[in-house]
This record gives structure tokens, sequence and C-alpha cells, in this order.
């Protein structure tokens, strides 16, 4: 048997201990990994938790080292074992108070702030921990587990949990050797105490549990930090006593960030929150359910999230017979508290964007959305935002406030803006068929919508900008508005000409070519029409170019109930069938039919009115409830103003007095108490 002889210096640091030895006294050619082994083992060597082969630095530093763990792997870097070597080079007569050392991840800074004797205090720069991935779910034999995936110079899996009254070591052991890992990982398990001030506990790679870890520490008050649990600094409490931490630069690893995301989106992984729950975003998570993920829905509507986390469903498109079982498995629920952000990997937000009353945008419902957004916003998310608007929102508004902690777009985090295009009550059309546009601030957010929209929705058309996909929702309902305003002013025409508006369109409408036929109507009604193009009208007037199609046709739209009027006023005392902006829908706003019904009692009307859809409205300060349909035969004048398919129409034919019908709906009945538009 060879027997070698090894000096080494033996350093304790926070309850760590390290062999040090100088490379120059290593004997040449012998097996390291195999002399570490059997040098560290506390039954059979000397007992440590690494071995410090230390050198000359070269330039720029003062000294190197190459750690070898407790069981023979190589390890990048240690913060105790990088400390030891500062005071053995102190020791050895290296003048302080700054000590460089190079180390496998890189030159490390210290300052010496104590001496006494063998008794060394020192500070220590650990350079900027890396986030690479901010909420990851870690399979475990116990189920999954949100981890956050953390470079501090080595690998760190910083694990929040409540306490430790678990068997943390198991798990941490089972951790250090995941497949995910395949050149294993440190483990550090935390909580907060305070909002500066944790509690740590280790289990090392190639060491199993120690009592402290500078890198491991640094790594728990990163991930703490990036997910809103502590601010610097931090005072780290570990079995060998506490350690404080300054500092709040932390980086995030663009590659890594972007392919954890995408790997979780792709694999359901990936939670989902839904900003807004009407229309469109109950909708849309009901989708993303179906799909496989867990969709947290967030509304300030006490009543929405009560209806919503019993399975009932207030939205027409959405049947309570789907919306519950998707409740009971747990895959949506509703909460009016936005710190559930913090646990999230996309936010859609779908809150309303009215006009004022001057026309112009009214940003306060996006804004206030994104600020409580922004106070739970970490690394590693896509945002979404769905609600329409001018273009320029999404960078101009939204981005700034999501910048405001230090986080950047397309790196840190992925952005975009995605036109809803719900068409409430269309039975061939709902939101998992019809093509969604989406665009990114960065091509990166293109394609990270394009990824998410891809996993619930048939078809995603991604386009080059945020601003490319708000300008195509404006168009969209602009040329609705356009046409619309067109058919109207042919009926206010026609009327003049005592010519049949209807029989015009449909006789126009057999051209194969060059023709679309719109039709005129009471006025325009719903959250899309009657505002959407008033954005781009207000948005072109800023860069100076007045949209003289949009104020001409919001003109003549706007005149129509008072047309309407006009007819009814002319044929007299009224019940109103249908008051929803649209048919067979239960969404009254901006319906035409208000104004009508309103023109109607200034002008001395009794109103009554009947709608199986709306069982109830204010008007003008009084309440009034649906009636039967068979009150058509006492009103002096019926006015068709929603043409529902619930309705009979020969039967109400038959028993009006009069009818004003601005829907056409009853084309091919010939009766002179029928007034058309």
């Amino acid at each position: 048997m060879t027997m070698l002889k090894i000096p080494f210096l033996k350093a304790h640091g926070a309850k760590n201990d390290f062999l040090l030895t100088p490379v120059a006294d290593l004997p040449p050619g012998a097996p390291l990994a195999e002399l570490a082994r059997a040098l560290c083992d506390r039954h059979t060597g000397i007992g440590a938790d690494g071995w410090l082969h230390v050198s000359p630095g070269g330039e720029g530093a003062d000294g190197a080292i190459h750690l070898f763990n407790a069981d023979g792997s190589v390890a990048e870097i240690s913060g105790n074992g990088t400390r030891c070597a500062a005071a053995f080079l102190v020791h050895q007569g290296l003048q302080g108070p700054d000590v460089r050392i190079r180390t496998g991840a890189g030159l490390k800074h210290l300052r010496l702030l104590d001496h006494a004797g063998l008794h060394f205090t020192f500070e220590m720069n650990m350079g900027t921990p890396e986030i690479r991935a901010q909420h990851f779910s870690l399979p475990l034999s116990s189920g999954a587990r949100d981890v956050t995936l953390v470079w501090v110079g080595n690998p760190q899996c910083a694990v929040p949990v409540e306490n430790f009254d678990f068997d943390w070591r198991k798990m941490g052991s089972e951790i250090e050797t995941n497949p995910i890992f395949p050149d294993r990982t440190n483990v550090s398990f935390f909580r907060a105490r305070g909002r500066h001030a944790l509690e740590v506990v280790f289990f090392e790679r190639g060491a199993g549990e120690t009592f402290s870890s500078g890198t491991g520490s640094a790594g728990a008050v990163a991930a703490a930090i990036s997910r809103r649990m502590v601010e610097s600094p931090v005072t780290v409490h570990t079995p060998a006593g506490p350690l404080e931490i300054r500092g709040n630069n932390i980086q995030v690893d663009t590659e890594t960030t972007a392919r954890v995301l995408e790997e979780k989106i792709r694999t359901r992984q990936a939670k989902v929150g839904i900003v807004g729950l009407g229309y469109v975003g109950l909708p849309l998570a009901v989708e993303f359910a179906k799909a496989g993920f867990t969709v947290t829905g967030i509304d300030l509507s006490d009543s929405k999230i009560a209806r919503i986390n019993k399975g009932d469903s207030y939205v027409g498109d959405v049947p309570s017979a789907t919306l519950g079982p998707l409740v009971e498995s747990g895959k949506i629920k509703a909460t009016a508290d936005f710190s559930v952000i913090q646990d999230l990997d996309t936010v859609n937000i779908c809150v309303p964007t009215p006009l004022r009353k001057t026309k112009d945008p009214d940003m306060s419902y996006i804004v206030s959305a994104c600020g409580e957004i922004a106070k739970f916003f970490h690394p590693g998310m896509l945002v979404i935002l769905e609600s329409t608007t001018y273009p320029g929102t999404t960078d101009e508004v939204v981005l700034p406030m999501l910048e405001q902690g230090g986080l950047k777009v397309g790196k840190d985090f992925f952005l975009c803006f995605s036109p809803e295009r719900v068409d409430p009550g269309n039975a061939k059309y709902n939101t998992s068929n019809i093509p969604k546009v989406v665009g990114g601030t960065t091509p990166a957010c293109s394609e990270m919508g394009h990824v998410f929209y891809s996993q619930a929705l048939q078809k995603v058309v991604a386009v080059s900008s945020t601003q490319v996909a708000e300008m195509v929702k404006l168009l969209e309902n602009t040329f609705r508005m356009i046409n619309i305003g067109l058919a109207n002013e042919i009926a206010l025409m026609c009327d003049r000409m005592g010519i049949n508006v209807w029989e015009v369109i449909d006789a126009a409408a057999t051209k194969p070519f060059g023709f679309m036929p719109f039709y005129p109507g009471p006025g325009l009604g719903g959250h899309c029409i009657p505002i959407d193009p008033f954005y781009l009208s207000w948005k072109t007037k800023q860069a100076g170019i007045e949209a003289r199609f949009i104020e001409l046709a919001g003109y003549i739209n706007g005149q129509m109930p008072h047309f309407v009027v006009d007819k009814i006023q002319n044929a007299l005392n009224d019940h109103v069938l249908g008051v929803a902006y649209k048919k067979d829908i239960e969404d009254v706003r901006e319906s035409p039919a208000l104004d009508i019904m309103l023109l109607l009692k200034r002008r001395g009307a009794r109103i009554t009115f009947s709608d199986p859809h709306v069982a109830g409205l204010q008007l003008d300060g009084e309440k009034l409830s649906s009636e039967d349909v068979s009150e058509v035969a006492t009103a002096d004048c019926t006015v068709i103003v929603t043409d529902h398919s619930a309705f009979n129409y020969r039967k109400i034919a038959e028993q009006a007095k009069l009818i004003v019908d601005t829907r056409n709906a009853l084309k091919g009945i010939s009766s002179e108490k029928i007034v058309r538009l």
C-alpha cells in the first residue's frame, strides 16, 4: 500500500468545516476525488464538508480555490468555503482588508471586518443571483412542489415552506438527485419571518444536511425577494446562527425564463389568471379550464365571485352545466384578492373600456387592474391585455407599470395584446373557434402569446406588434359602424322618397361580388361597435388627422333613435319588444332601446316592454319589469327594437294595433298597421 502525505489546515465557517491544502503540496497524479471522499468522511477520515485546493490567483486575484465536495464531486463555489480560504490567505500573511479569490463561479470580493487570533469576520460580495425559474412546478414523489430555481455561482433550488414539520432532509435528497438537474442541485427550504427575515435549512449537493450555506442563503433570499415575501436587507436565520444579506439586484435568465414558461404552458402546468369575469373573461376562463389548465378568475363583484364558485353562470354563452363541473374539479375558482397573482404564470386583462361623455377613452379600469397586478408581479409571467383600446395602450400605459420594478419585457416577462372577438348569442362562433389575433411588445412576447392561446383555441394569428393587434380590433368594429351608418342614411333617404329600404338591400345583396349587405336599425348597441371607433378617432386627432367617416357615421347612427321615435309618435302609445342591444342575449349595454324608451317617456308616452332575456331595467329612475308579450294587444303602438327569436311575430302582427318594425322582423307579413323603418 502506498502512503500519501497530505498537509492540510482545517477551518470552521458558520459550523461548516473545510480542509485547505496548497496546490503545491498535493501529491502529483493523486486521485483527488477519491482522496476527497476519504479525507472528508466523518467516520473513517478527518471529517469535513469539503476540501479546498488553494493556489496563487494570478493577475487580479490574491488566490484561487478548487473545491471538492465531501462525496468527491466538484463544486463551483461555496460561500463559507471561500471565506475560509480568505482566512487562510490572511493567516498566511496576506495584507487585508480586501481579499480577491478566483472561484469556479468567477472572481469574488471579500472584506475583512474583524480579526482576533484565529477568528476572522468577512463581508463577501456573492454576485448577482440569477432567477432561472421564479415559479417552477417540480415533480416529486409526494406531488408537484412550487420552487424557485436560482443560480448563485452554483445551482440552487429554493423551496418555500410554511414550517419545517416534515422530513425536509428526505425531500432535499430527492430534489438534489432529481433528473431535472443533470448536475444535481443544492436545496434550501425557507420561510419568511417578517419583511426582513428568513428562516432557512440546507441540503447541499454532495454534502447532505449542512448547518449553514452562503450561496444557499443568497439563493433563498433571492427567491423570497422575487416572490415579494421579503425586502432587503434580510437576516437569514440558519442552524449555525444569523447571516445578514443585503441587495435587491436580481437578474432573470432570459433563455431559461422563456423555456420554463413555455414548457409549463405546453404541459398545462402554467397557472392561468383572468382579470375581469364578464362576457369576455368568463368564456375565456372556461376554454382554458376545459383545455386542462387551472384558472383563477379575479373580479371586484362579490355576486359574480359567489355565483362562479357555486358553478352558477351569469353569462349566456357559458351554460352552468359547463361551468359547474369545472368548478367542482378545481379547474376554475374566483376571487377578489389580487395577491393570488404572485402564484400565477399568466394573466389576461379583460376589463371594460368605456368612453367618457366627451367620447375620450376611459383608461381607469385598465390602469387600476395593472396597478394591482404590478404589486404582485414577478419574473417569468405572461400578461395579455384583451380590453379594446386605442393603438399604443399596451406599450404606453401597461408596459411602464410592469417595468417599474426593474424587470424588462421580452427578457424577464412577456407582454401582448389580443383583441377580444366575443359575439354574444352566436351559436356558430364562440371563443374557442373564432381566430385569435395576438401581438407582442417584442418577437419573444408574440411567440409566447401564440404558444399560450394555441393550447386552448383552434386558430391563433400572430402579428408583429401590440399596435397592429390593437388596430385590428378597431378596424373590425369601425368597418361595421361605418357601413351600418351608410345603411341607416340610405334608410333615411328611402323614407323621404317612399321607397322600401329592406327590399332595396335584399335586391342589392343578390350581387355575387363587390357588395356586402348591412342593415339599418334603431341605433347601435353593445360594448364594441358604438364605442370602439371613437378610440381610433381620439387617437388620430392626437396625430393631427380627422377621422371624418367615423364622426359622420357616429352622428347618423346617433340620430336613429330620434328617427324611430318620430315614427312611433306619428303612430302613438307604446309597448317595446326587445330591449337587449342584439337578438337572443340579455346584454342591454348601450342598447338603442333605452334611448328610444327614454325619448318616448319624455314626450309623455306610457312605456312597457317585453323581453324574454331581460327581467327588468331602470329607466330614468323608474323600475320597469318585463311583461307578457300579450300586452301588445293593449298598447296603442308596439315597437320591435330587438328581434329575439323567441317572439312569435305572426301572432304579434295579429294582436297588435300598430307596429313600428325597426329590424325587418315582420318580413313577408303584409299589413297596413305595420310601419317599417
